[in-house]
């Protein structure tokens, strides 16, 4: 084996280490790729303004996987026993939390202000690079403390515009100088550190793997009395009201604890603003949510089709008013509360808007079931077949409506397509489906599903 084909070799295993999950590979992949192609035809073409929303939303994707999924992946690896015996694999994990940094700081200084000149080292971008150095650092000791409490990093945002104005007035070899001892405390305390067990990344596990783990550690919160047998199987958790009313208090909860990290990542007279679009955001995280507990309907399926009663058409009755009950109650209660959030807030936009967003959310959901069932049933249960089919379909769907303006107002003065745009191909894809759903469980070999 030569040595550029050895290299090769480890690179491609550090780079499935780290982002062991195939789904969250092709995001940062994707984010790249949409930053690069928007900030290089931005710099062909500066006269083009939706470049640079292109570029800016491919640098916020790659900074946040970055940041929050990345570190805890690191850890993960770094108190790993069965990595501990690949050799210096922790000095390798400090270069790589090294280079996010560089990559991170070059990504956010040439959406800002376009390419650097190669001769020069801009000041600002030194300011960028330690502060980017800063939050990478302090992430990591967060998350080997606490975690999943490595979000808290966006918290000081707040002091974001006070230490880069103070940074902005150091000469470049003083930022230098304190990045390298940043670093270097960093490095000391990263190689002497000892984690007294391993510690999971449920960001970048597998679907399997974490509804295992989510069922042994749901505890008492979603704990309540069973309506049914076969909607409790579908489920993975009890479908009693209690339950019920329990996820629909979560996804209120959710709204209303969002509201405190907002205020502190943003100034008071921005807070109106970034409030009502960071709770709009949530009915996006909600329909996001409800995708995974589709996902986790569809693997319980092969344990229920031998117990149900009656035959397959009222097994696909059955699966349908539990997939629409399990997925739909929390999605409502996010809905109401973003709603009266909104009137609340001076900003209520008309019964038309809420109503299409209403329907586009009901659509998304039946379309889903129906797309889902198909995949199902043409690929004999292969779970990787619908997750993919799913994922394809919910992204298309989040462009499609943001390009309607409905949740949030496009920018340059751009005009949103007609909502017919979204629900004509729904439809017309839904009556496409349900018939041949419909017939094909009718005829579909259940046994080879299992």
């Amino acid at each position: 084996m030569s040595r550029i084909s050895f290299c090769l070799s480890v690179a491609s295993l550090a780079y499935r280490l780290l982002l062991p999950l195939g789904l969250m590979r092709l995001l940062v992949m994707l984010s790249v790729l949409a930053w690069f192609t928007g900030a290089l035809l931005q710099w062909w073409f500066p006269g083009w303004g939706w470049l640079k929303v292109v570029a800016t939303l491919g640098m916020l994707l790659v900074t946040f996987l970055l940041l929050v999924a990345l570190p805890s992946q690191v850890t993960a690896l770094a108190s790993s026993r069965q990595v501990s015996l690949l050799g210096n694999f922790r000095r390798f994990l400090l270069l790589f939390q090294f280079g996010v940094g560089v990559l991170i700081s070059f990504i956010a200084y040439w959406t800002i202000s376009g390419v650097p000149a190669w001769s020069t080292i801009p000041a600002m971008l030194l300011v960028i690079w330690l502060m980017t150095s800063l939050l990478i650092q302090v992430n990591q000791v967060i998350y080997s403390r606490w975690p999943g409490m490595q979000g808290f990093v966006f918290v000081l945002n707040i002091l974001f515009d006070d230490l880069a104005s103070w940074l902005s007035g150091v000469h470049p070899a003083g930022l230098i100088a304190a990045a390298a001892l940043s670093w270097g405390a960093f490095a000391l305390w990263w190689f002497h550190w000892q984690p007294a067990k391993y510690q999971t990344n449920f960001f970048l596990l597998s679907g399997q793997e974490s509804q295992k783990i989510l069922r042994e550690r749901q505890g008492l919160w979603f704990s309540g009395h069973a309506n049914s047998w076969l909607g409790s199987r579908l489920s993975g958790m009890p479908d009693g009201w209690r339950t019920i009313c329990k996820r629909m208090a979560l996804g209120a909860g959710m709204v209303l604890l969002f509201q405190i990290p907002l205020f502190l990542l943003f100034s008071a007279e921005n807070f109106h603003e970034y409030l009502l679009y960071g709770s709009r955001s949530l009915l996006l995280l909600g329909v996001l949510v409800t995708f995974t507990f589709a996902l986790g309907f569809y693997r319980n399926l092969h344990c229920i089709w031998l117990y149900s009663p009656g035959g397959r058409k009222q097994l696909f009755g059955i699966s349908w008013w539990r997939f629409l009950r399990m997925t739909g109650t929390s999605l409502t209660m996010l809905f109401i509360v973003v709603l009266f959030l909104e009137i609340i807030l001076g900003e209520w936009r008309g019964v038309t808007v809420w109503l299409l967003l209403a329907a586009a959310m009901f659509l998304f959901l039946v379309l889903l079931f129906h797309l889902l069932w198909f995949v199902y049933q043409q690929s004999q249960a292969s779970i990787s077949w619908w997750t993919w089919a799913g994922t394809l379909l919910l992204i298309l769907w989040f462009y499609s409506l943001c390009a309607t303006g409905l949740v949030f107002p496009l920018p340059f003065a751009w005009q949103g397509i007609s909502p017919l745009w979204l629900f004509l191909p729904e439809i017309a894809a839904l009556l496409l489906l349900h018939k041949r759903v419909r017939s094909g469980f009718s005829t579909m070999n259940l046994l080879r599903a299992v």
